[in-house]
């Protein structure tokens, strides 16, 4: 069974209400939060969908292989955004790395009902600091923000 691609009405609905607004003499704020909402719920269902892709699609369904699926949800990312130092487990690289458990990674949220906790995640580091140990919050907080090649001073 091979996996469909995504609908793309979300990206057409913002569009369309990105140029409603234009036309409306709506301000530069209030399109930049637009944005921002926009874009924070679409790392929320990303960050689902990759639970998803883990727990759902590589152990149960079996439709792709545990290798590929973490190289769809690291490397590919680094690349296509053109992210120097990240993506890998190389010298000289970031350490962004997640220990799961493959048999109980498990995502219980929903739109509706997001405040559920996933299982099967064990450790977390974030730049190489610990963040989740034994699957308990440490405290630190090393994450920072990225510059893509699209960022000018």
């Amino acid at each position: 069974m091979k996996a469909s691609a995504p609908p793309k009405t979300e990206s057409f609905k913002l569009s369309m209400l990105l140029s409603d607004t234009r036309y409306r003499g709506t301000s530069l704020q209030v399109i930049t939060f637009i944005m921002f909402v926009a874009v924070f719920f679409w790392l929320v269902d990303n960050t689902l969908k990759n639970l998803a892709l883990l727990g759902k699609y590589v152990r149960d369904e079996k439709v792709i292989s545990l290798e590929e699926a973490i190289k769809k949800l690291t490397y590919n990312p680094a690349k296509t955004l053109k992210i120097k130092n990240r993506g890998l487990l190389k010298k000289g690289y970031y350490a962004d790395i997640v220990i799961f458990d493959k048999d109980k990674i498990k995502d219980f949220s929903t739109f509706s009902n997001s405040h559920q906790f996933s299982t099967g995640v064990i450790h977390v580091f974030v730049n190489g600091t610990q963040v989740l140990k034994d699957g308990e919050h440490t405290g630190a907080l090393p994450g920072r923000f990225i510059k893509g090649p699209g960022y000018k001073k």
